[in-house]
């Protein structure tokens, strides 16, 4: 697991990779860069299984500040979390959101990851633009 932050409560946005991808690959780790730079806290970990318990631990304190909102992006990954107030899938099959559920940004690109482009930057900047309406 990787906790960036720099200090101070402010909202924090996990990252959930798809299953049978490592988190470490593709474009998350620039996506988690620009999202920290942006000023979110950002939470990464390697089994999508696991995300009730990083949730528990963020919003408990457990991985620092308590955070202020907590956001979602998952690639391969869909369906509403509980305490959420804002999810990202990309590349997830389409889904009509359901009462009560957090706002959700469906993205889909056929590129796929080879590096930074101007494509992968504008859909880097609309996640940030999206948690920051969502999360503020």
């Amino acid at each position: 697991m990787d906790v960036r932050s720099g200090g101070g409560a402010r909202p924090a946005v996990v990252c959930c990779h798809g299953v049978g991808e490592s988190g470490d690959l593709g474009f998350f780790p620039a996506l988690e860069d620009r999202l920290a730079r942006a000023g979110f806290a950002v939470v990464t970990f390697d089994s999508v299984a696991d995300l009730g318990i990083v949730l528990d631990a963020l919003s408990g304190g457990d991985l620092g500040d308590v955070p202020t909102a907590i956001g979602v992006i998952g690639h391969n990954l869909g369906g509403s979390i509980a305490g959420v107030r804002a999810v990202v899938t990309w590349g997830s099959e389409p889904r009509a959101p359901q009462s009560g559920e957090a706002p959700v940004l469906e993205l889909r690109l056929t590129k796929p990851w080879a590096g930074p482009s101007p494509e992968y930057d504008h859909v880097f900047d609309a996640m940030v633009n999206w948690f920051g309406r969502h999360l503020a």
